[in-house]
């Protein structure tokens, strides 16, 4: 689980070893955010590099309770069938 460490350079940015940047932010009300900053050149590695095709494609925008069917169905899953409320 994520916190929020106190520490005086908890407003600053945190560099890291690529150049990339996270920063925190907080609001008065006592909400704060984490912003990052990503390295360009890693934003365009990942934009280039990262590409496939999803497995059980055929599942996309099917319910949660189809889905659920679905898996109650097949006999590989007889031992752990899904309880439907």
């Amino acid at each position: 689980m994520l916190g929020v460490r106190r520490s005086p350079f908890a407003l600053s940015p945190v560099p890291s070893e690529v150049s990339h940047s996270f920063s925190v932010h907080v609001s008065l009300d006592g909400t704060f955010g984490i912003d990052f900053r990503a390295d360009p050149d890693l934003t365009q590695y990942v934009k280039t590099n990262f590409r496939g095709q999803l497995e059980n494609s055929e599942n996309l925008g099917k319910t949660m309770a189809d889905l659920i069917a679905q898996w109650n169905a097949d006999p590989a899953n007889a031992e752990d069938k899904i309880a439907v409320a």
